[in-house]
C-alpha cells in the first residue's frame, strides 16, 4: 500500500513537470507554468494522486508521447514518441486510441510532405521510425492470444464494453465537465486550436481536439465509469495546456486574457456533487469512497473492505481456516486475507464476465455470478455485495446468515454451503455469529412426523445443496427422503 501511494504521488509530480515542459515548448516567448500549476491544483486530477491505480501513469505516458511528438523531426525521434504511446496502450488498452490519433497526425503530415515534393525516402523513414514501437504491441498481442485465447481483457466482457450505454455515459461526461469547471478550459482549448501556429502548435492542437472528441465519445458509449472523472484524467492536462497557450497568445487583449486566466483558476475549484462516501447516479467520489486515514504504523483506509480483509487475515486465516470466498469489491479483501476468492462481479473471472447482462446498474459492476457456478467452485462464504441476495430461498436466508457485527464489521454475508469442520472452526472466531445448522437439522428431523410431505419435498433440494452434498449424514437424509416420498 505504501508503494502504491508513494508511486502515485511520484507520478503526479512527474505529470506536473511534463506539463510544464510541454507548455514551455509551445510558448516560445514570455511564459509562466500556468497549466502545470492548474494541473497540480485540479481537483479531479489530484484525486487520483493517491489511489494506487494506473490512472495517473497512463496520463503521464500520453503526455511524454505528446512532448516527444511535438519536436519529432527524424526517425529516431518519431520512434521515441511512438514508444511512449505504445506503453500507454499496454498499460490500459483503451489508451491505444491516443496512439491511433497520433498516428493519424503523423500520416497526414507525411502525405502533405509528399505532395510538397519532399523526398519520399525521408518521409518513409519517418513513418518506419514511428511504426517501429508498434511491433512491441504486435508481439504482446500474439503472446496474449496464445496464452489467454482472446485479444480483449477480461474487464471488457465484465463491464459489457461491447454494449452502448449513451445515457449513462453522457451523464458521466456532463458531471465531469461541470463538477471540475472543465467546461471553461474546454472552451479555451477550442479557442487555442483555432489560432494559427507553428508545427508543434499545429500538432498539439490536432492531437488535443481529436482526443477530446474521440475519447469523450468512447467514454459516453461505454457508459463512463463508477469512479468520478477517472476516464477524463488523461484529457485534463491537454485542455489546461491549450488554455495556457491561449493566454500567452492573447497578452495584448485584456478581457480575453482575463477570461482565460479565470478559467484556469476556476478549474482548480471543485463543485461539490457528492456527499461523503455515498453513491450518486451510479458514481462515487474517489476521494471519499476510499479515504486514507493513516500511513503509520500501516496504511489505514476508511472502508469496510479494508477492515474485512484484515479481519479475515488476522482472525480466520491465522487459525488455519481457509474458506473459499465469493465477493464483490475484491481488492483489499483478497489482498489482505490471502484466501481463495471468486469475484462475484466477474472482473477477475472469465466465466462470470461472459454472463449475459440482466440489468443496467452501477457502471462496470453489473454482472452477477450464477448460483450454480459459485456452488461448482466450492464457495463457502458469500458476500451479498456481489449481487447475491437471492442466492438462497427466502425462507432459509436467516438460517444461512453469517454475521461479522460482533467484530464491528457491518457487511452482509451468507453461508453458501455448510461445511461441518470449517464452520466448527469458525465458531471459535471472536465476533462471528451464525446458526449451528446441524443442531437446527436435528430439530427439523424430530418434527418430520408433523411436517406436511409437500413441505419436506420442497425443502429437500436446498437441504442437499446446503448440507448433505458436503457432509456424510445418511441417516438424517434417509429420514427426510422418506417423509418427502422419495
Amino acid at each position: 500500500p505504501l508503494l502504491a501511494i508513494g508511486g502515485c504521488l511520484a507520478i503526479f509530480v512527474a505529470n506536473v513537470g511534463v506539463v510544464a515542459r510541454i507548455g514551455r515548448s509551445l510558448n516560445r516567448g514570455y511564459w509562466l507554468p500556468l497549466a502545470a500549476a492548474a494541473t497540480a491544483g485540479n481537483w479531479v486530477f489530484s484525486s487520483y494522486a493517491t489511489t494506487g491505480m494506473e490512472t495517473g501513469f497512463c496520463a503521464l505516458l500520453v503526455l511524454l508521447g505528446l512532448h516527444a511528438l511535438l519536436g519529432a523531426d527524424r526517425p529516431a525521434r518519431y520512434a521515441h514518441a511512438g514508444l511512449w504511446f505504445i506503453l500507454a496502450a499496454l498499460t490500459r488498452p483503451d489508451h491505444g486510441l491516443f496512439y491511433a490519433i497520433a498516428s493519424g497526425i503523423v500520416g497526414l503530415e507525411g502525405l502533405r510532405r509528399l505532395r510538397s515534393k519532399e523526398a519520399p525516402r525521408a518521409v518513409l523513414l519517418d513513418w518506419l521510425g514511428w511504426s517501429a514501437p508498434f511491433t512491441i504491441y504486435l508481439a504482446y498481442v500474439a503472446w496474449k492470444i496464445g496464452f489467454y485465447g482472446h485479444l480483449l481483457p477480461n474487464t471488457y466482457y465484465a463491464k459489457s464494453a461491447d454494449l452502448a450505454w449513451w445515457s449513462q455515459g453522457a451523464l458521466y461526461g456532463v458531471l465531469f465537465w461541470l463538477g471540475a469547471n472543465a467546461w471553461m478550459v474546454g472552451l479555451g482549448a477550442l479557442g487555442f486550436a483555432l489560432l494559427p501556429g507553428d508545427r508543434p502548435q499545429r500538432r498539439f492542437s490536432a492531437f488535443t481536439v481529436t482526443s477530446l472528441v474521440l475519447y469523450t465519445l468512447y467514454t459516453a458509449k461505454v457508459g463512463g465509469d463508477f469512479m468520478y472523472g477517472r476516464f477524463f484524467v488523461t484529457l485534463i492536462p491537454l485542455v489546461l495546456l491549450a488554455t495556457e497557450g491561449l493566454v500567452f497568445r492573447l497578452l495584448d487583449r485584456r478581457w480575453t486574457l482575463v477570461a482565460a486566466l479565470f478559467a484556469l483558476i476556476a478549474s482548480a475549484a471543485p463543485v461539490t456533487l457528492f456527499e461523503g462516501a455515498g453513491e450518486r447516479w451510479g458514481i462515487v467520489d474517489e476521494n471519499q469512497y476510499w479515504r486514507v486515514e493513516a500511513l503509520r504504523p500501516e496504511v489505514k483506509v476508511r472502508a469496510v473492505h479494508w477492515k474485512l480483509g484484515r479481519f479475515l487475515r488476522d482472525q480466520v486465516r491465522a487459525k488455519g481456516l481457509e474458506p473459499v470466498l465469493g465477493s464483490g469489491g475484491i481488492g483489499m479483501v483478497g489482498y489482505y486475507s490471502g484466501l481463495t476468492l471468486i469475484d462475484s462481479r466477474g472482473l477477475t473471472d472469465a466465466t462470470i464476465a461472459r454472463q449475459p447482462l440482466a440489468k443496467r446498474k452501477r457502471p462496470g459492476h453489473e454482472k452477477v455470478a450464477p448460483r450454480e457456478y459459485l456452488l461448482e467452485r466450492g464457495v463457502h462464504l458469500l458476500r451479498l455485495k456481489g449481487g447475491q441476495r437471492g442466492f438462497h430461498p427466502k425462507r432459509f436466508r436467516k438460517l444461512s446468515r453469517f454475521s461479522l457485527s460482533g467484530a464491528g464489521i457491518r457487511d452482509a454475508w451468507q453461508i453458501a454451503h455448510y461445511d461441518r469442520d470449517l464452520m466448527k472452526g469458525l465458531s471459535t472466531v471472536k465476533g462471528v455469529d451464525f446458526v449451528d445448522f446441524e443442531a437446527w437439522l436435528e430439530r427439523y428431523v424430530r418434527k418430520l412426523p408433523d411436517t406436511p410431505p409437500a413441505d419436506v419435498k420442497r425443502d429437500l433440494p436446498w437441504l442437499r445443496q446446503y448440507w448433505f452434498d458436503h457432509n456424510p449424514d445418511p441417516e438424517r437424509l434417509r429420514a427426510i427422503e422418506a417423509r418427502a416420498g422419495r
